[in-house]
């Protein structure tokens, strides 16, 4: 009920600022003893909903995706809330404005929102700055991706700036190819030059003892042929995991005539499951997805940890339902597993 009021008033500002309003308001409820207030009505403790995946102790298996906390500011404030581990970014290794504005619009009749917003983000100097004054507590990603100005031909360079520049701070490192943001960035999904730079971050893991998990995040309108030869390639170099999936450019009836850019939401939900559910099965489940798309409920995040997914991300779906959420999901798949007498582990792809 509170957050129904709170949501009406937030969906009369324009997205861009209602989200710099949530900004500020996050900011400020991270200082005590707002934080202990925030942490034990939105938290949610099960032994059951706990997860180790790449040796990582994952509280739980709900994340925040990327592209909520493009500056990585908000990481301390969103640890409080209820997830299992938050991802920043995308960093480019410049900072950048991103689009022209309006670039963020809702469309609540269909519980979606289309961005294109274009990798705004500080840059890589200043997200050290920020990550250096943080106190780490849930597992942190950090996605990252390459300036606009930055043609494809040299965007290895970019990648490669900014893992140097942020590996010491992530948990996992996300490599972003499927913004449909960044003009010809989806075009590096199949490119030789991912497979270089998965090369290269895997030998510096290895130079550097790391065992930094390295994930490659796919967009949801390859062609079938198209996405089985590009998790082949990525599995022959060994790639650690996969996130399934940014936004689509599809556009579903009513929503013909919508903006440009990518649309996350209710939409995007079985686009996304059906992905996870074919990488699973093509990788005989090998390689942990991270499942992400129109996620609203415990039904919903259910679903996609069936289809294959070991962790599971939100965002359009925390705008709409709130803060609450994470909870109310992590509650629901808990007493299902409960119920069931079975673990996370055991129903990963069960119903591929």
């Amino acid at each position: 009920m509170f957050y129904e009021i709170l949501k009406n008033i937030l969906f009369s500002f324009e997205p861009e600022n209602a989200h710099k309003l949530v900004s500020q308001i996050l900011k400020i409820t991270n200082q005590f003893p707002f934080n202990l207030l925030e942490k034990s009505i939105l938290t949610y403790d099960s032994d059951k909903i706990k997860i180790n995946l790449w040796n990582i102790e994952f509280p739980n298996f709900v994340g925040l995706a990327a592209g909520f906390d493009k500056t990585g500011e908000l990481y301390e404030s969103l640890s409080l809330m209820g997830f299992g581990f938050i991802e920043c970014g995308t960093f480019t290794p410049l900072p950048q404005e991103g689009n022209p504005k309006p670039r963020l619009f809702r469309y609540p009749e269909f519980k979606a929102i289309i961005n294109r917003m274009g990798f705004n983000n500080p840059g890589i100097e200043k997200a050290i700055e920020i990550f250096k004054k943080q106190t780490k507590s849930i597992p942190r990603g950090i996605n990252i991706g390459k300036n606009k100005i930055t043609p494809n031909e040299k965007a290895l360079d970019d990648y490669i700036k900014c893992f140097e520049a942020l590996y010491p701070y992530a948990d996992y490192m996300v490599v972003n190819v499927s913004s449909p943001n960044t003009p010809n960035l989806r075009e590096l999904q199949e490119s030789t030059l991912i497979l270089d730079l998965i090369r290269y971050i895997n030998k510096r893991k290895k130079e550097l003892e790391l065992s930094l998990p390295l994930l490659i995040k796919l967009a949801p309108d390859l062609e079938e042929k198209q996405f089985y030869s590009i998790i082949e390639d990525y599995m022959e170099c060994k790639i650690d995991g996969l996130i399934l999936t940014n936004t689509t450019i599809q556009r579903p009836k009513g929503l013909e005539n919508a903006e440009q850019g990518g649309l996350s939401g209710l939409p995007l939900k079985d686009i996304a499951t059906n992905w996870i559910k074919r990488a699973y099965k093509f990788t005989e489940g090998k390689i942990p997805i991270i499942g992400v798309g129109g996620i609203f409920s415990g039904e919903d995040a259910l679903e996609k940890i069936m289809a294959g997914a070991s962790l599971i991300q939100i965002y359009t779906g925390y705008i709409y339902e709130g803060p609450f959420l994470p909870k109310r999901i992590l509650k629901y798949v808990d007493h299902f597993l409960k119920k069931e007498q079975t673990t996370l582990d055991e129903i990963i792809g069960i119903n591929v």
